[in-house]
């Protein structure tokens, strides 16, 4: 059963930009980006070429790989582009007063 886990404040994610933030329970990290306001959150390794995704940025929703430039749907993680040939997986991302909270 998956629960909402706080792994960041609203002010400590620069919109634009990606953080690595650590989620108990899970392994790896994940991706957390803020686009225009809306907060997203990924697996932090680009399928493309296992690149950290938490050094990309993010416009519009997009999220466009540090490495090799491979772009992917934020909302989606479907690949936008011939440069990465798989999804990215996608987590839910709520606002709790200023925690940003993943559900996992």
């Amino acid at each position: 059963m998956s629960k909402w886990h706080t792994v960041a404040s609203v002010d400590s994610v620069v919109d634009g930009k990606g953080i690595s933030v650590t989620v108990p329970g899970r392994r790896k990290p994940l991706a957390l980006f803020k686009s225009a306001g809306h907060f997203y959150a990924v697996n932090n390794e680009c399928p493309h070429a296992y690149a950290p995704l938490s050094g990309s940025s993010i416009t519009n929703g997009i999220i466009t790989c540090c490495w090799h430039g491979a772009k992917f749907d934020a909302r989606t993680g479907k690949p936008l582009d011939t440069a990465a040939y798989s999804d990215l997986a996608t987590f839910p991302v709520r606002l709790s007063g200023n925690d940003v909270q993943i559900e996992f």
